[in-house]
């Protein structure tokens, strides 16, 4: 009796959807919000609380989670016999188009080759290693990640050996690292430092999921450019076409020259995508047939908002669905109303679930702000604040395989009552009143200058509008003699295009406060990225404004005379000593 009307409505919906899952397949869009502004003036609906008015589309979302979680429990033990069931229900089903080779295989075709796998490796490593069930097994493959990585994959799961697959990219002490830390006892390759994550079965189940959740047919084709040690690929593209029955079109390399003529070749009609991969796309020379393809739905994670509008722009209209999650986090989002810009949303329903919390965040102590009595502090609507998320049964936390140091850093305790224990994402988000949610910058990422925080993420938003700039990685350095990080900026340079110090210091003036405004510009010929398209700082932070080790051009803000400078040896010197005001 002491629940307000509110709560009471929560749990009863929530009862409803655990008993009823299906119910609300065909009823929440009968209820939508659109069929209720169309009866209502708009300022009414406005007027409503925002649980209010998005709770149709909450309540579709949550039911469909609720009704797979519930009709795919138990269903598959692993990876392994959801393969084996797809392909015993319908063998002919082309699986996998390898673009490398033209190859192709249907779900029969992949467990058969699966079978000679497991039982060639058996043969072969019998009195050797001897390998036995729980045993892992290191995947290195330098050449492309196709066909015959996924027959070797599904044959040592048919073994019951765990996989590690291995960045191919590292070398030395790092590779060492990775196959040793992961407990391998052996090292598959072809002729020719990472934690490694620990993955349940029903954690890789879940995860293959995720396409049908973002609204994936069966008859779909989905395009993977993607390399195959990243989970995204191989747990969700892979694993989420096996769980779907929908083909996947495997390319071994991302070609943004090539990709639209593989998606009009293969009629691909779903495109994943990490990282800059879409910026990329919109990178390239306008053509005539920008928009001639079948693509309607594209799948993926890290799109920045001003590269979101000029995609559907020039591409046209493509349902973006954002995802937000991590390999061995316990918390993910799906931006499932395609809020541009947008993460994922939240709501009461889904925190029930999946209690999380974004707390406020020291960006130069690295630490969460914690009050009197030393619990964390939630911040409001338009802040932004540290992602963390409850460990519980139902969202657990599995750590890292090696040391327990590793999983233990990952954990916040006593965050808002004694006892309790979260996953720290390390990513720094915000919130709108609607509950959408929206990325900020990874912890390190974001630095303190004048007193403020600053994201690179949002600076390199800013700076990529400039017409003269292709690439932007922005990132703090120290300053001698000055608190926090100054901002600075590596850029490659449009095709044909020249640096205008002076129109980037109008720009800048005009659009950034003047914290956040980037002090040095160098020029790069290119900018490096990992193989999910994420931009590298650590050896530009590093090596940060001196021209004892840098050899590429380098600019200075000067503010006097309105412009970029070129940074010399002398007005290097007046910087260390104070005597030229940044």
């Amino acid at each position: 009796m002491g629940l307000r009307v509110p709560a009471f409505l929560l749990l009863l919906t929530l009862a409803m959807l655990w008993l009823l899952p299906w119910l609300w397949l065909w009823l929440i869009p009968a209820l939508g919000l659109p069929w209720l502004s169309r009866w209502l003036p708009e300022s009414l609906v406005q007027s409503f609380p925002a649980w209010i008015r998005w709770l149709p589309e909450d309540l579709a979302y949550i039911s469909r989670l609720l009704y797979l979680h519930l009709t795919s429990k138990n269903s598959y033990r692993s990876m392994v016999d959801l393969l084996e069931v797809r392909a015993r229900a319908d063998p002919e089903c082309l699986m996998v188009v390898d673009t490398a080779s033209g190859r192709q295989v249907s779900l029969g075709e992949m467990d058969r080759k699966s079978c000679q796998v497991a039982r060639a490796l058996g043969a072969a490593l019998h009195g050797f290693v001897g390998l036995k069930e729980g045993d892992v097994a290191a995947l290195f493959f330098l050449g492309p990640q196709g066909i015959s990585a996924l027959s070797l994959w599904f044959g040592l799961g048919k073994l019951g050996c765990q996989v590690a697959w291995v960045n191919p990219h590292i070398r030395g002490p790092p590779l060492l690292h990775a196959v040793l830390s992961a407990g391998s006892c052996i090292l598959l390759a072809d002729p020719g430092l990472p934690k490694p994550v620990i993955l349940s079965h029903s954690r890789v189940l879940m995860m293959s999921l995720s396409l049908r959740v973002c609204g994936v047919r069966q008859n779909d084709v989905i395009y993977n450019a993607l390399p195959l040690y990243h989970a995204s690929a191989l747990l969700v593209g892979v694993m989420g076409c096996i769980e779907r029955g929908c083909t996947c079109i495997l390319a071994p390399k991302f070609s943004a020259s090539r990709f639209w003529d593989d998606c009009r070749k293969y009629q691909v009609t779903v495109i994943q995508y990490v990282g800059e991969v879409l910026r990329y796309l919109c990178s390239t020379p306008e053509r005539p047939c920008d928009q001639e393809h079948k693509v309607r739905l594209a799948i993926g994670n890290g799109l920045r908002q001003e590269v979101w509008k000029q995609f559907l722009q020039r591409f046209g209209p493509v349902r973006i669905c954002e995802i937000y999650g991590s390999t061995e986090g316990n918390v993910g989002f799906i931006n499932y109303t395609g809020r541009l810009g947008a993460v994922g949303k939240s709501s009461p329903l889904l925190k029930l679930l999946s209690p999380f919390e974004l707390i406020r965040f020291d960006t130069e102590t690295e630490k969460p702000v914690r009050d009197q009595k030393g619990h964390c502090i939630p911040v409001g609507p338009g802040e932004t604040g540290l992602l963390v998320s409850l460990v519980t049964s139902f969202s657990p936390f599995l750590g890292y395989l090696g040391s327990p140091e590793h999983t233990e850093k990952k954990l916040l305790r006593d965050v808002l009552r004694p006892g309790d224990v979260y996953f720290n994402s390390g990513d720094l988000l915000s919130r709108d009143s609607d509950d959408f949610l929206y990325f900020q910058d990874r912890i390190g990422d974001t630095f303190r200058w004048k007193g403020e925080n600053v994201s690179t993420r949002e600076v390199e938003g800013v700076l990529s509008l400039v017409d003269f700039l292709e690439e932007v990685n922005v990132f703090g350095v120290p300053v001698p003699g000055c608190e926090g990080k100054i901002g600075m900026a590596a850029v490659r340079l449009r095709p044909g295009k020249t640096f205008d110090g002076q129109k980037l210091h109008s720009f800048i003036q005009k659009v950034l406060p003047v914290y956040a405004a980037p002090h040095f510009i160098r020029i790069r010929d290119s900018l490096e990225t990992t193989d999910s398209f994420k931009l590298i700082k650590s050896r530009l932070v590093q090596e940060g404004f001196d021209l004892s080790v840098v050899s590429d051009p380098v600019y200075v803000l000067d503010r006097k005379s309105k412009t970029f400078q070129p940074l010399t040896p002398d007005l290097h010197r007046a910087i260390l000593d104070g005597s030229f005001q940044l």
